[in-house]
């Protein structure tokens, strides 16, 4: 049973059950986590305003049977963008470290193209999987593909695994 204390980014936050939330962080010392916050949706819960996405707070985690969020200070907020704090979500592999991203979390200047660029996905030299058109507007997580916006029309692609990429270049 670990205990680990560090700063994290909150990126989204679910809810499980009736009172519990699945909490999606990015961590300074850990990478990219996903805990449980145990009552966190209750009306008198301590954890609740310090874990809003977007939000940087000191986190304390216990490892048992998964990390579950026991403590938490809201340090300050931020203002990125739900698209940038997406591919931080589903861009990131869990427990992988990477110090270019928190620095940048740390600037506050992070950009859904500098991300894509960061792992290798750069969005300045793609085209459209599937038709071949330069510059597609979408970036599609669950095949790591460009895709056009008439493709995402034709093909009905859609959901949380795909992020806008043409208003960031």
């Amino acid at each position: 049973m670990g205990d680990y204390t560090t700063l994290a980014l909150i990126l989204d936050k679910e809810i499980i059950g009736e009172s519990d939330s699945e909490i999606h962080f990015f961590t300074e010392k850990l990478g990219r986590v996903t805990a449980r916050a145990i009552g966190a949706r209750k009306i008198l819960s301590k954890l609740s305003a310090h874990l809003e996405p977007n939000s940087v707070s000191f986190i304390r985690l216990v490892e048992k049977k998964g990390f579950l969020v026991t403590d938490a200070i809201k340090e300050k907020r931020l203002n990125f963008s739900f698209e940038e704090l997406l591919v931080l979500k589903n861009g990131t592999a869990e427990f992988e470290k990477d110090q270019f991203l928190w620095e940048k979390i740390n600037e506050e200047k992070l950009s859904v193209s500098d991300m894509l660029n960061h792992f290798g996905f750069n969005p300045k030299f793609s085209s459209c999987s599937f038709c071949g058109e330069e510059e597609p507007e979408f970036f599609y997580f669950k095949k790591h593909e460009y895709i056009c916006k008439r493709c995402v029309f034709n093909f009905g692609i859609q959901g949380e695994e795909m992020v806008s990429v043409k208003k960031n270049l």
